[in-house]
């Protein structure tokens, strides 16, 4: 497997390589074609690392509390304390190990001479990009995964896969914009019962403002409530919601048995929750039903662990409200070039049998949240 080592830290590969490295900014920050998800929780590559520690000293004071790994959460609501050491520990990291059909490539490049070798090149090359560039989504679609449980909870919990260090993010949130989750009747899997437009207008209210609310008032109401199309069904199967679309082209509902037979397609409730979660401008509806692959490691075995991305728990009963860019998916450069945003590079173990060669990718990440009153979510059944 060391010729697989040396064909990649050759000069030549190198510097191809190299320039699929300053590509990744392009590929992580390029916003003309991303889903709205990647709008609401934007990424940002900061330059240099000291901007991102200046960024958060001279904004809202309550942006968050970062917990090291064994170190306890503060109480209190502290100006934020962001370090070089923290941004150190939060690192996502993806490996990708190299097999036999490589090794084989790589011998029989070396063999060829004259104008074949060079068209072979292109062919192994093209090999080698393509398992690499997978590297890069697959560290861009881990920070989207931290960054959306902070949506739905106001914090989130990562290993670094190499170094294997514990880093923790706990925003404090405010305790009216994360209410209580439903119970009994009033859970949104309660149809003739249960009151999802009033929930979802009361909590956006109270997010606009609580007259007890003090500071924590956010005079804004949502622009965006993602949930999933269960969650988006189960208003539209419910009494209030059948008898919201009714009433909004004049019609009215006598009784239960009267709303039997009403069926309400999901553009005609989504046009109602928007009005109910923002009367000044409708909110969007975004119904999202992703799902996320991570390779977990239990008891010495590699699995893969096939997960909804907007879930909590294996729960995806729950909605988040959101505004265009209130939390940042930051990048800082990577420590080891000081430049990218994914820093990749290659290496070998060669205490086992056979050798070992991988590549790596590496990236400092940091979810940020600004303002935290804007951290608003619910769990509805």
């Amino acid at each position: 497997m060391a010729e697989i080592l040396e064909y990649l830290n050759r000069q030549g590969t190198a510097d191809d390589i190299r320039v699929l490295v300053d590509q990744t900014n392009v590929l992580l920050f390029d916003t003309e074609a991303i889903p709205i998800l990647d709008r609401v929780i934007a990424p940002k590559f900061y330059e240099r690392r000291g901007l991102l520690l200046n960024r958060i000293k001279t904004h809202r004071p309550t942006v968050g509390t970062l917990v090291a790994k064994d170190a306890e959460i503060p109480p209190s609501r502290p100006r934020m304390t962001l370090t070089e050491d923290m941004l150190k520990d939060s690192r996502i990291g993806k490996k990708y190990q190299w097999g036999s059909e490589t090794l084989a490539l790589v011998r029989e490049l070396n063999m060829m001479t004259g104008a074949n070798a060079a068209a072979f090149k292109a062919v192994v090359i093209k090999h080698f990009f393509g398992e690499i560039a997978q590297l890069i989504p697959a560290i861009q679609d881990k920070a989207r995964l931290l960054s959306t449980q902070i949506a739905l909870t106001g914090g989130c919990v990562f290993s670094d896969p190499i170094s294997k260090v514990q880093f923790s993010v706990q925003y404090p949130t405010v305790a009216s914009h994360m209410p209580a989750a439903l119970t009994g009747v009033n859970r949104w899997n309660q149809p003739t019962t249960c009151a999802p437009l009033g929930n979802l207008n009361a909590h956006a209210e109270i997010v606009y403002y609580d007259p007890n609310g003090g500071n924590d008032n956010l005079g804004q109401f949502p622009d965006y409530v993602f949930m999933s199309r269960l969650n988006l069904r189960r208003i539209a199967d419910s009494n209030e919601g059948k008898t919201a679309f009714l009433s909004s082209f004049g019609g009215t509902a006598i009784g239960v048995q009267d709303l039997l037979g009403v069926y309400v397609k999901d553009e005609a409730i989504k046009a109602i929750i928007g009005e109910r979660v923002n009367p000044v401008r409708p909110a969007t509806v975004v119904v999202i039903d992703s799902m996320v692959s991570e390779e977990k490691e239990v008891n010495g075995i590699s699995i893969i662990d096939d997960r909804p991305l907007m879930s909590v728990n294996g729960s995806t009963d729950y909605y988040f409200f959101a505004w265009d860019g209130y939390i940042e998916r930051a990048f800082v450069p990577c420590e080891e070039d000081g430049k990218s945003a994914i820093f990749i590079v290659s290496g070998e173990k060669t205490n086992d049998i056979p050798f070992q060669t991988w590549s790596t990718a590496v990236a400092n990440y940091m979810p940020i949240v600004l303002d935290p009153r804007k951290i608003c979510a619910r769990k509805v059944v």
